[in-house]
């Protein structure tokens, strides 16, 4: 990555800092408010947004692949496609894993870990290359800086929505809250078929009710 720091490769840093500016503007509509969740339930217009996120990453993959299999020797080429589909497939078995335990735990798996996997592949310098790991990586430090380093996966439990939604009420109050609403047992124990408790999540602080 030495060649990333020179003159002529200005567009690089450019990319990469207004990247997740225009990230999290998209982010900021209600269409593009989207988590990777098996416990979500996406609208017409989600399932396009998501079917062309999974077309932009087959289109990084696809270029790279095709790129190194057409300019670089077989050995160096079998290393990388390996060596980078190994780190994909860590991250696919792993959400095999907890799809098939689906009864006990959640998949979140959030925008950034998609792009630090791209930012792997794009490793040529070549402009498409170079351009690919700007965003990539642009959008992986948005994603961090607003998820932090979240799990992989959550464990399910009996709340309305799932884990990251929070529902908002409309009541007579002198200030705004949030609640979250979780069916458990006296003990707090979330798997349970006929709820005996209603807690109630306010600002952190939980209250059961009878």
């Amino acid at each position: 990555f030495r060649s990333l720091f020179s003159k002529k490769r200005w567009y690089f840093f450019v990319i990469f800092y207004i990247t997740p500016i225009i990230f999290s503007a998209f982010m900021e509509i209600p269409d593009f408010q989207i988590s990777l969740s098996s416990n979500a339930d996406y609208s017409k217009t989600e399932t396009i947004v998501l079917f062309l996120f999974g077309v932009s990453i087959l289109v990084v993959l696809g270029w790279h692949f095709h790129f190194a299999i057409y300019h670089r020797d077989f050995s160096e080429t079998l290393v990388y496609i390996v060596s980078r589909s190994a780190i994909i497939l860590f991250y696919l078995v792993n959400v095999v894993i907890i799809v098939i335990n689906d009864d006990k735990y959640i998949v979140d798996f959030h925008h950034y870990l998609v792009a630090f996997s791209l930012c792997t592949v794009c490793q040529f310098d070549h402009i498409v290359s170079l351009i690919m790991l700007a965003v990539c990586a642009g959008i992986f430090v948005q994603g961090v800086a607003v998820d932090e380093y979240s799990s992989l996966f959550s464990e399910r439990v009996n709340c309305m929505g799932n884990q990251s939604q929070t529902t908002y009420l409309n009541v007579s109050a002198d200030e705004h809250f949030y609640a979250k609403f979780c069916l458990v047992d006296s003990s707090g124990h979330p798997e349970l078929k006929t709820p005996e408790v209603l807690i109630v999540n306010n600002e952190d602080e939980w209250e059961g009710f009878y």
